[in-house]
């Protein structure tokens, strides 16, 4: 099994230490996986699939690196 390296566990520590009050009351721990999914799901819904989209080829090919508009 690979070991993750120093920092990640420490910083897994630490985020494991936060408890989070959801709005029906229960205590759960912080997980961080659900903020990106939160966050992937407002970015699709404000921009829809074509900034998904727009965003992913942009990222592939800044227009600094080859002239062209992406």
């Amino acid at each position: 099994m690979d070991r993750l390296p120093t920092e990640a566990l420490d910083n897994a520590m630490q985020l494991a230490a936060f408890q989070i009050i959801r709005r029906n009351g229960a205590v759960v721990a912080f997980d961080p996986n659900k903020i990106a999914v939160a966050m992937t799901k407002t970015f699709l819904a404000v921009e829809g699939r074509q900034g998904a989209a727009r965003s992913a080829s942009s990222s592939a090919c800044p227009p600094s690196s080859c002239g062209a508009r992406c």
